[in-house]
């Protein structure tokens, strides 16, 4: 007798297990638009902040997709192509659609340990994510696939709440795998 209402009991919450372990369609749905990123990624492209001079890079990007495509990783660095092969960036995201407030999320953390938690915007083939960085004001950051297949991105500041912005950095990445 005990066993059945063991029994009964597991076979009545089951339901709610599985469903707890499932993830929320909306949030799958909206992640899957990002499939195209998943990949391994190199190029180059160029950094300036603001009195240095233009520094060109080479870069590599590695997106893999996480707990059945509810998570995007991303670990990207850039390192200087002149003969000092300084790493001059080492990022490390973690992008997730969160359904209850209806809105992408990314958290990244960089070399240096300084961290940034940024809203994203997501449209047909790019992603947009801006947050607040003490030095440079306003930060953009701006990910699109291009037509021929390269991803492409670009960095943007503001110390004047957007109403002029300045361009720090420009990438364009193949796809290695």
């Amino acid at each position: 007798m005990r066993s059945t209402v063991i029994a009964l009991a597991l076979a009545m919450s089951l339901p709610t297990l599985l469903s707890a372990q499932q993830p929320t369609s909306l949030a799958a749905d909206m992640m899957k638009d990002l499939a195209g990123l998943v990949g391994e990624w190199e190029g180059e492209g160029w950094v300036q902040y603001e009195e240095m001079e233009r520094t060109s890079f080479n870069a590599q990007e590695v997106v893999e997709s996480r707990l059945g495509g509810l998570v995007l990783v991303l670990e990207g660095t850039a390192t200087a192509t002149d003969e000092s092969k300084v790493i001059f960036h080492h990022g490390f995201s973690i992008l997730t659609y969160a359904a209850p407030s209806s809105r992408f999320v990314m958290l990244t953390i960089r070399q240096d340990g300084s961290n940034t938690v940024a809203e994203v915007s997501q449209d047909a083939g790019f992603l947009e994510w801006s947050f607040e960085d003490p030095v440079l004001g306003t930060v953009k950051h701006t990910l699109r696939l291009t037509q021929s297949g390269h991803l492409f991105a670009v960095g943007d500041h503001s110390k004047d709440g957007g109403a002029t912005w300045r361009r720090h950095y420009e990438m364009e990445l193949t796809r290695k795998m």
